[in-house]
C-alpha cells in the first residue's frame, strides 16, 4: 500500500442500547463480565460498600465491578410502564434503534418474551446474548414476540462429553433449535 492509499475503514455509529434484564445465571464462566455489576445473589443483604466482587457462594465473578465504581445491585426488569418509559428515554437520548438484552442469562427471566414484545411494540429492533440455559423453551416465544437476533454461546454443563467451553465445562449438543418459519 502506498503512502497515499488508505485502508478501507467504515465507522458506523452504534445505535444499540444494552439492557441487563436479570442478574441470575446458572453458570460461572471466568470470562463473564456480568455487565460490570456485582453479582446480586452474592451481595444481597450487604450494607457496606464495596460489594464483594466474588467469587461468592454462586461461584460467579464480575470482573469489572471493582474498577467501574458501581454502587448498586442489578434488579430484574419487568415489562411494565416504568420499563418502557426508561427504555424510551434512553433510546431517544442516544438515538438508538436497537435494544440488546443481556444478563446474567436473559432466558432465565420468566417474562423475557413480554419484554421483547414491549420493546418491539416501541418500534425497536431486539437482540439477545444467551448461553442458552433455557433457550429451547424461551427463544421460540421470543422470536414470535419479535426477537430478531441471538448472540449465542454453546450451552454448557458439567455432565456432557466432548470439547470444553472457555469456562472449563464440557459443551452440550446444539444450544438452540429454531423452528422452521422462525424470524431469527
Amino acid at each position: 500500500m502506498s503512502a497515499t492509499q488508505h485502508p478501507a475503514v467504515r465507522v458506523v455509529r452504534d445505535r444499540t442500547v444494552r439492557i441487563k434484564v436479570i442478574d441470575d445465571c446458572g453458570l460461572a464462566c471466568t470470562f463473564c463480565h456480568n455487565e460490570g455489576t456485582p453479582v446480586t445473589a452474592d451481595n444481597r443483604g450487604r450494607t457496606l460498600l464495596p460489594f464483594a466482587a466474588g467469587p461468592g457462594r454462586t461461584g460467579r465473578v464480575s470482573v469489572y465491578s471493582e474498577t467501574n465504581g458501581v454502587g448498586f445491585l442489578a434488579a430484574r426488569m419487568a415489562p411494565d410502564m416504568a420499563f418502557r418509559r426508561a427504555v424510551r428515554t434512553v433510546a431517544r437520548a442516544f438515538d438508538a434503534d436497537e435494544v440488546h438484552l443481556t444478563g446474567g442469562e436473559p432466558t432465565l427471566h420468566t417474562e423475557v418474551p413480554a419484554l421483547v414484545a414491549a420493546l418491539t411494540g416501541m418500534g425497536l429492533s431486539v437482540g439477545m446474548t444467551s448461553n442458552g440455559e433455557r433457550g429451547r423453551q424461551v427463544v421460540p416465544q421470543c422470536s414470535a414476540a419479535g426477537l430478531n437476533r441471538v448472540n449465542a454461546r454453546e450451552r454448557v454443563g458439567a455432565a456432557s462429553a466432548g470439547p470444553h467451553h472457555p469456562c472449563g465445562m464440557r459443551l452440550h449438543p446444539p444450544l438452540l433449535q429454531i423452528p422452521s418459519g422462525s424470524r431469527l
